[in-house]
Order: C-alpha cells, then sequence, then structure tokens
C-alpha cells in the first residue's frame, strides 16, 4: 500500500493516500495502540504537505501546526500537547515530529496525564520509528524499481526466520499475491531437485560472509507445472558485530533467454559435428567464426584463422570473382555458386558455396556466413566425363565433337579480327593394311606414334584432333601467309615419313593432306572441314605423301 497519509480511526478504519508506504507491522502497531487509549483519531503525515491539511481540517489541524510552528518551537524536536477548541468542544492535540513526518493523535478533553505517558514512549521509540520509516520508503523505491525491471523481490529476516516474497515473485510462478504463503518453505519446496543442493550452498556462502555477493541460476517450478529458469542475486545485511541479519534479492524469469542459450549451444553443437565448413565474416571480409567443418576442409585451425581476411582462402586471381559475388550478397540477401578455394597446403580444391546475410535484432546486416561443401571429387569425376566426352581415348587427343567446337570458335574470333586460318585434313597411308595384317594392338601403337609426331611438328596455338581411323586434323589459326601453310604441312610429311619402330616391327607409313582456307574457301564450319577433306584426296589420286590447297582444285 502506498501511502500519503495513514489515518486510523478508533474503529480501525483507514484513510489511504499514495507517497509512504506504511508496513503491515507499522499499521498493527498503531491499531493496537489506539485500541489500548483513548485517542480518538491518528495519523502519520507528511509535515509539509499542503495537500493532506483537508484530512484533518475538521479537528482544527492548521490550527494546531500554527501552535507548535510559531507558539511552541521547542517542541518540535520532542513532542507537544496543545489543546485546541473546535465548535464548542475541546482537544488535547499530541504532536511527536519524526524525520520530517509527524505522529498525530487527538484526544478528548481531560487525558493530560495519559497523553503525557505516551508522548514518552514514541519519543523513547523515537529512533526505531524514524529508522522504520526510512524503511517503508526505501522499500518504496526498491519496489517501484524491480517493478519498471519485472524483477521479483524476496527478503529474509534472519533473526526472526521470517520472509517476505513481492506480488512479482509469486505472479512469476503463476500464483496471486494471496496464493503463497510468506514462508522460506514456499521457495524451497519449489526448487528444482537438482538445483536446490547448490543454490543452498550458494546462499550459505553469502550469509556467512565468504562471497560478497550471492548470485545462483536455478529452476523453480510454475503453477501449470513447468519449469522456469531464474536468475537469483542477493546480498546479506551485517551489523557492526558481523552479525547476519537479513539477505534481500531479486528473482529475473530467465526462462526465454535460457531457451535461446539452449538453442544456440545446439545449434554450436550441430554447426561443429557437420563436416561442411560455416564461416561468419564481418562486412570488412574478416574472418570472426569458424566450425570444426572449416578445419576440416581447408587445414587452418580456428586460432590460425579468426581475424584473417577472407582473401586467404582464395586464388590471386579469383579475388575479383569472389568480391562481386560479396557485393551480390550484400545487395540480394543471399548467392550461390561452385567456386574453386586454396587450402593452407595450397592445394585447390572446388565447393558448393552458399552466402547469406546476418543481422542482427533489428535487421541491420552485421555480417556474412558462408557454407561450404567439397565437391572436389564430383568436380573431377564431371571433369573426366567431360574430358572422355571432347576426347580420343586412344590418343587423348581432341575428338570430332570438340575439333567442330573448337573449329566454330576459330571462326568467330577470325571475323572479329579479320584474320585466316588454315584447315589441314591428314590420312594415314597404308595404315589400314598395318592394322589388317598386324592386327589393331600394333594399329594402336602406330596411331600413338603418329600423335607424339605429329604434337611435335604442330605450333602450340594449333588444335591437332583425331577424327577417327586414321584421320587427324589440324586448325592452324592467325595466319598471315599461305606459305605458313606449306612449311607445315612439309613438316608434317617428312616427320610421318619416317620409319616406326614397334615389337620387333619396323614399318612405313605416309600421310596425304589437303588444306582448306578461311575465308578464301568456305565460311562456316562443314564446308570448310569438306573442303578439306576433298583436297586430301587428291593428294591421294596424285600419289599419296604430299598435300593439296582445296583452291587449286578449283583453278583445275
Amino acid at each position: 500500500n502506498h501511502l500519503q497519509t495513514l489515518t486510523i480511526s478508533y474503529e480501525c478504519e483507514a484513510s489511504l493516500g499514495n507517497s509512504l508506504e506504511i508496513d503491515e507491522m507499522t499499521k498493527e502497531f498503531l491499531r493496537v495502540f489506539l485500541k489500548k487509549t483513548s485517542a480518538l483519531y491518528g495519523a502519520i503525515i507528511k509535515t509539509k504537505d499542503e495537500k493532506c491539511s483537508s484530512v484533518l481540517n475538521s479537528v482544527g489541524k492548521n490550527e494546531f501546526f500554527e501552535y507548535i510552528v510559531n507558539e511552541r518551537p521547542d517542541t518540535i524536536d520532542k513532542y507537544a500537547i496543545v489543546d485546541i477548541e473546535k465548535d464548542g468542544i475541546g482537544y488535547n492535540y499530541l504532536y511527536i515530529p519524526i524525520d520530517g513526518y509527524c505522529l498525530t493523535f487527538i484526544y478528548s478533553k481531560n487525558n493530560l496525564l495519559e497523553i503525557e505517558i505516551i508522548a514518552n514512549i514514541f519519543y523513547s521509540l523515537r529512533k526505531k520509528i524514524e529508522l522504520g520509516i526510512k524503511a517503508c520508503l526505501e522499500h518504496e523505491r526498491i519496489e517501484l524499481a524491480l517493478f519498471g525491471s519485472n524483477d521479483g523481490l524476496w527478503d529474509c529476516n534472519l533473526t526472526d526466520d521470517t520472509v517476505y516474497f513481492s506480488p512479482r515473485w509469486k505472479e512469476m510462478l503463476g500464483y496471486s499475491d494471496d496464493e503463497l504463503s510468506n514462508e522460506f518453505s514456499t521457495w524451497k519446496e519449489r526448487v528444482h531437485p537438482k538445483d536446490l543442493e547448490k543454490t543452498l550452498e550458494d546462499i550459505e556462502d553469502n550469509v556467512s560472509g565468504r562471497t560478497e555477493y550471492y548470485e545462483n541460476i536455478h529452476r523453480l517450478k510454475h503453477k501449470n507445472g513447468t519449469w522456469i529458469w531464474i536468475l537469483d542475486k542477493g546480498k546479506t545485511y551485517f551489523d557492526k558485530n558481523g552479525k547476519a541479519l537479513r539477505i534481500v534479492g531479486t528473482h529475473t524469469d530467465i526462462t526465454n533467454e535460457k531457451k535461446m542459450q539452449l538453442k544456440f549451444a545446439h545449434q554450436a553443437q550441430i554447426l561443429e559435428q557437420i563436416h561442411d565448413s560455416v564461416i561468419y565474416t564481418d562486412l570488412d571480409g574478416n574472418i570472426m567464426s569458424w566450425n570444426r567443418g572449416s578445419q576440416l576442409l581447408y587445414g587452418y585451425t580456428s586460432d590460425e584463422i579468426t581475424g584473417k581476411h577472407i582473401s586467404i582462402l582464395h586464388l590471386k586471381e579469383d579475388l575479383n570473382i569472389a568480391k562481386e559475388n560479396i557485393d551480390l550478397v550484400k545487395q540480394n540477401g543471399k548467392y550461390h555458386t561452385e567456386s574453386r578455394l586454396v587450402t593452407k597446403s595450397k592445394k585447390v580444391i572446388f565447393v558448393d558455396l552458399s552466402i547469406s546475410q546476418l543481422k542482427d535484432e533489428a535487421g541491420e546486416i552485421i555480417g556474412l556466413v558462408g557454407c561450404a561443401h567439397d565437391i572436389s571429387k564430383r568436380k573431377k569425376a564431371e571433369e573426366k566425363l567431360q574430358y572422355q566426352a571432347y576426347h580420343d581415348s586412344l590418343t587423348k587427343l581432341p575428338n570430332r565433337a570438340l575439333f567442330q567446337d573448337r573449329l566454330e570458335q576459330s571462326i568467330e574470333k577470325a571475323k572479329r579480327s579479320n584474320n585466316k586460318i588454315a584447315l589441314f585434313f591428314i590420312d594415314l597411308d597404308y595404315f589400314k593394311e598395318i592394322n589388317d595384317s598386324l592386327g589393331h594392338e600394333i594399329g594402336d601403337k602406330v596411331l600413338q606414334t603418329v600423335t607424339n609426331r605429329l604434337q611435335k611438328t604442330v605450333r602450340k596455338e594449333d588444335t591437332l584432333a583425331r577424327l577417327g581411323g586414321d584421320e587427324f586434323t589440324v586448325i592452324m589459326e592467325s595466319l598471315t601467309l599461305i606459305e605458313s601453310a606449306s612449311l607445315l604441312a612439309k613438316k608434317i610429311l617428312k616427320s610421318l615419313s619416317k620409319a616406326i619402330e614397334i615389337d620387333n616391327h619396323t614399318l612405313h607409313i605416309s600421310s596425304s593432306i589437303g588444306i582448306s582456307f578461311y575465308p578464301q574457301d568456305a565460311r562456316e564450319y562443314s564446308t570448310l572441314l569438306s573442303h578439306a577433306d576433298k583436297a586430301m584426296y587428291k593428294a591421294k589420286d596424285a600419289g599419296r605423301n604430299n598435300f593439296q590447297f582445296y583452291s587449286s582444285i578449283n583453278s583445275k
């Protein structure tokens, strides 16, 4: 009860205000006092609070204060008894000042002896009453502060084993104020069995003076049967001789916070257990968090990598791409890609990478989270399949499909740069006879030897391909002089005409070469290849082991 004035009549009725809290002990004391004496009226009021004046006007309160202040200042520090007549009726006022407040009692006339005795009793108890009023005010401030913080208050008097639990304390457990008694067992019976021993130990440590403050987290049983998590804080107060008088503290419901802590703890365990890499960086790219999966993938421990820039995982030639990806995440919220990264041992790996924004409670971006799954094995398998799809299994040269792609790209490039291309169509002479007489195994070795010689003869920038059987092609790009094509053709003829030694067999082959030019002979892939093929057959007809230009066929 927050009171500005507590007024108790002979019948023990109370008139309540809203600024001074009077505890039950003080109220009970006044009730008993009024019943045991002949006082008509009793009050505790602020001596300078004009709002209180109307309460006692009917019995001359204003005149009483004027008399005390003006006529009897000597009694201000002790007490005063004043005779007042109101409406023809005489009254005696007993006034006792206490630290800015006054105790006021009104008696019928002719009770002077009783009044004097009462005044001296109150005066002898003055200091205790002052302390009581100060404690009430302090208690009010504490309750108001705790009301604002939504905490519960508990107060244990160690001298008489009394306990006080605030209404908010009980409300946390689902009870109204009158449903739970202010007894120690009220709390103890509701503490989780697994938490009770440690909690009592912590309280005892504080009461015995081994700790300055008491703090403990435990569970209390709610009215609905669930358990709530409580942050319990308190402090023991001692007298000048070191005797513990009381321990006062607060209960804070941290159930939601505890649930979040447990959730985060579980998530942290999950992140540590998974083998995928999960990395958190700030907006500047500095690594702030590094899970066990990251250590397994990249080789760095958390201590080694935390605080370093994320660029440490990227190849220098990929840094611009990485920056572009991060910019996309900041704009769109997330980004998914396949990326190549580098480990501590400088090994290049391929990962499936997902990057997303990390936001605070206000929705502001505070960092980025990257999740990476190692796909190096899958990537190698894909590359192997890709290689097999576009390369000849025997010679490892580009096959017809890759040759077509390369030739089409070369044509597009030549269009843009206004350059020329020479296309060589090479067919081996007498290979069929070797293959039929000595078998496919010897024939395959002949093809591998031919491939090796051609690779040594053509330029590095030229594309050498095997179309199938004993047919090979060469794409000669950026051709400036026709003579350059003639020179390469002569080198090929010379290289392939040399004897081949295989498994004690000395074999002799040669080649027939047809050459067509872009854009002179054709401007698209199929026609250019067809013209080179026709020129190759012209070389066959001319006795083999020679080369022919498609343009020479047209001129004839």
